[in-house]
């Protein structure tokens, strides 16, 4: 697929979450989400099937993950713990991981595509971060009244969700899809499994 169609499908997909999450009606969305990137990974195979043998990234995104890890669980010594949000029987599990673990292999393969001949390019790489970014960022987070939660939102949500996404298209250029891939499944994995998270305030989410 070329890189003008793969622009054009990721324009549409980031404007139309930003309309699901500011109508909401985002518990559709989730649904549009699985069957567009099924669609998309369909699609688009052959990235899923080369280099699947064992990397040095990939060992250095496993060390990552768990120093992220070991940091945000020791935090709950700190604040406490609180019962996780979601729900645990095994079907929710499952349906909880493949409707969070498809988009994000479809959007960590299509960022890498649109990027990889294309690291010259700053403004079309940081335009690509930015999409990327609005097509997971709940828009209603910054469409509050009060001015106090809208800095906590921003700190705790809005700045953190670029940041990282900027970190997973920096990894993306000098390695491969699957540096960051690895990274965020194993996050989102833990978080969607553990009956317990920490209770962390909204700065510590920020930091």
């Amino acid at each position: 697929m070329s890189k003008t169609k793969l622009l054009v499908i990721l324009i549409i997909y980031s404007l139309t979450n930003i309309i699901f999450t500011s109508n909401d009606v985002n518990i559709y969305f989730n649904y549009f989400k699985i069957t567009f990137w099924l669609i998309f990974l369909f699609n688009n195979y052959y990235p899923l099937i080369q280099n699947i043998k064992t990397k040095k990234e990939v060992k250095i995104a496993l060390i990552i993950s768990l120093i992220f890890i070991f940091f945000y669980f020791a935090s709950g010594f700190t604040f406490g713990f609180i019962k996780s949000p979601y729900n645990h029987s095994f079907i929710q599990i499952l349906k909880n991981i493949l409707t969070t673990l498809i988009p994000i292999l479809g959007i960590e393969i299509m960022r890498y595509q649109l990027i990889k001949n294309n690291r010259h390019n700053k403004k079309l790489i940081i335009f690509i971060t930015i999409l990327i970014f609005l097509s997971e960022i709940n828009i209603k987070v910054i469409f509050v009244l009060n001015k106090t939660q809208l800095f906590h939102n921003l700190v705790s949500i809005f700045i953190p969700l670029l940041f990282r996404h900027s970190l997973f298209t920096y990894l993306s250029l000098n390695t491969n899809y699957y540096l960051p891939l690895v990274i965020r499944i194993i996050d989102q994995i833990i978080i969607l499994t553990l009956p317990i998270i920490p209770d962390n305030n909204w700065y510590i989410k920020g930091s």
